[in-house]
């Protein structure tokens, strides 16, 4: 794996933190609908979420109209001024065009719109912090997958963090199991617990799919695609292909009810937790790896603690969920141990190939000109 850009990898961090932000209050706002709005269709909360993304494709058509004439009035003012190329100097890297965004958003918009179902229903059964716990065994998940594919080379670091991350998660199931976490510890209420946990566990599964795809997918030079593009194709393919059911539980089955209240509330939603922080997240998976990413949202369970303290989940504070968020954020330390690892390796390396190549040249060059053999010829 080459070596990262420093500002870059810095950069990709701090939009993790910003997400993790996000995704927390949106929570908050997820679990206000459903227990104080009667808002149970997270169907609909995905749908109309994943949909806004399609704003990305106006706001990147009125980007370009911008950069172009940007450049126009520059060549008037000055017409030694030549644009920058689009295309990377190495010819084996294009940059992609309009058709590429469609394939690679069609290719990833079923496992994205399923990650994030799995999520916004897990919420209706568990606590925020069950939920933000389990999802982060996505780290698990994308870390296997990231080896299968290859994108990421193993390490050990990176190995134990991610079980680490596991064994907090696990910590956690265990204690929704046993019929606490915000309940009255009856039968069926253990039982939406677990049917909560193992959509949180669906997710996470899924955001590890998607991670990896994003980073197989597309390219890692960030100039050779346009992340709006992306993502608004992904919300257009999803909102043409799921509309039927959309429709049918607005219309025809009509069990479900969008008061203007709610449906501020669900628009709001999809423009910070959709729009904004998926935007964000992709890119941090660009400019730092799908692992770290992955990893790095389990920023989202001291915030989550918090979230549910804040709306009143009773139980919240307990050993079990403490210790395993601990394990949590401790092996995402771990993971970024590796990464840096891994980058002063591919670093060294290239240096050192670099220096070999060198050498050899200059040896070729001095035996050209000393050997008599060669002067004679």
């Amino acid at each position: 794996m080459p070596s990262l850009n420093i500002s870059s990898y810095a950069l990709g961090l701090v939009f993790i933190v910003l997400v993790a932000i996000i995704w927390s209050i949106a929570s908050i706002l997820v679990q206000y609908l459903y227990h104080n709005q009667d808002f149970h269709a997270p169907f609909l909360l995905t749908y109309i979420g994943t949909s806004l993304f399609v704003i990305q494709l106006p706001l990147n058509w009125l980007y370009k109209r911008w950069v172009e004439y940007r450049r126009c009035r520059n060549s008037r003012n000055n017409h030694a001024y030549e644009s920058i190329p689009m295309t990377n100097n190495n010819n084996s890297n294009h940059h992609w065009t309009e058709r590429d965004h469609m394939i690679a958003a069609a290719k990833i918009a079923p496992v994205w719109f399923i990650s994030n179902f799995a999520y916004n229903a897990s919420l209706q059964y568990t606590s925020i912090t069950s939920s933000t716990v389990l999802v982060n065994t996505g780290s698990l998940f994308t870390f296997m997958i990231a080896l299968f594919m290859r994108d990421e080379s193993f390490s050990y670091y990176k190995l134990t963090g991610v079980l680490l991350g596991m064994t907090g998660c696990i910590l956690t199931g265990y204690h929704d199991a046993a019929g606490s976490g915000g309940g009255d510890g009856s039968l069926d209420n253990g039982r939406l617990l677990i049917l909560g946990d193992i959509l949180s566990v669906v997710s996470a599964a899924f955001y590890g799919i998607y991670a990896v795809m994003v980073r197989v997918l597309c390219p890692h030079d960030e100039s050779l695609m346009s992340m709006q593009l992306f993502l608004g194709y992904v919300g257009l393919w999803n909102m043409i292909f799921l509309s039927p059911i959309a429709i049918y539980q607005l219309g025809i089955a009509r069990n479900v009810t969008l008061s203007a209240w709610v449906f501020s509330c669900v628009v709001i939603k999809g423009l910070f937790d959709n729009v904004l922080s998926d935007y964000l997240w992709a890119r941090s998976v660009i400019l730092t790896s799908a692992t770290v990413a992955s990893v790095g949202l389990g920023l989202t369970i001291p915030l989550a603690f918090v979230s549910d303290i804040f709306i009143g989940i009773e139980d919240v504070v307990n050993f079990e969920s403490m210790l395993g968020a601990g394990f949590v954020l401790f092996g995402f330390i771990l993971v970024n141990m590796g990464q840096k690892q891994e980058e002063e390796e591919g670093s060294t390396t290239a240096s050192l190939t670099e220096r070999y190549d060198d050498d050899n040249v200059g040896i070729e060059c001095v035996s050209e000109e000393e050997d008599p053999a060669r002067q004679l010829n």
